[in-house]
């Protein structure tokens, strides 16, 4: 039986089929480009099933489609559908030995509000280059992505960066950082990194992840220098060119 669940996060769908959960939509608000995101374990995922959430994209007139970062274990089955790589991301993993239990109040940080996320999108733009950068759907869908959820705004005095952080199980992500790139370099991505882990701590992880593209060598030095490590192999953006009969 196939089933749909509600429209998940504006553009986003919710697509039921058997044993198989996948979200679909838009890939960052693109009209000819769609997004799948696999939510059953690999082992559940079947071709047929696949082959559905193709045709459904295709019938909305997208030509390509872009997964979001998958796992090792995850990708061998898309490779096998004819997904071929289209960017390799950093993993890292910090384990959060060492990190305060109290949250320290930094200079110019504070919680973001909704009625901010305008703000925080525009940042976004500035910071990350048009593939990557956010919409509303993609931003509310970092948000909403954990049971637990922490959105800190850097301000000076308007909004110049912003981290989104999740929670889930024993588990914290750094779903999101971003700051202006005039600011960048003075030590506000740090101080959202640091307030995110200190958030975790206090929310009870025993770890924390988060990825980033292989060519940003700035943030990658920056978590590096924060006390994350690297886990390989990292994480894989696939890509599907559409073949229209």
């Amino acid at each position: 039986m196939v089933g749909r669940g509600a429209a998940c996060m504006s553009k986003f769908a919710l697509l039921t089929l058997g044993t198989e959960q996948y979200r679909i939509g838009s890939w960052r608000g693109q009209r000819t480009t769609g997004y799948v995101a696999p939510l059953s374990p690999p082992d559940r995922l079947t071709r047929a099933g696949l082959d559905q959430v193709l045709r459904r994209l295709m019938r909305r007139g997208y030509r390509d489609v872009i997964t979001a970062a998958l796992t090792e274990h995850e990708q061998s089955f898309f490779h096998g559908a004819g997904f071929t790589v289209h960017e390799r991301l950093h993993l890292l993993q910090h384990d959060l030995h060492g990190i305060a239990s109290e949250t320290t109040s930094r200079a110019g940080l504070r919680p973001a509000r909704r009625w901010q996320h305008r703000a925080l999108l525009d940042v976004d733009a500035h910071a990350f280059d048009p593939f990557w950068k956010l919409n509303r759907a993609n931003l509310l869908e970092a948000i909403h992505a954990t049971p637990s959820t922490r959105v800190t705004g850097s301000f000076d005095p308007k909004l110049i960066g912003y981290a989104i952080t999740g929670f889930a199980g024993e588990r914290g992500y750094l779903q999101r950082l971003a700051v202006e790139p005039e600011h960048q370099g003075r030590g506000h991505a740090t101080d959202l990194v640091k307030d995110a882990l200190e958030w975790l701590v206090q929310r009870g992880a025993s770890a924390a992840s988060v990825n980033t593209q292989e060519n940003n060598e700035r943030a990658l030095a920056l978590y590096l220098h924060l006390g994350f490590t690297s886990v390989n192999p990292g994480l894989v953006v696939l890509r599907y060119q559409m073949v229209r009969q």
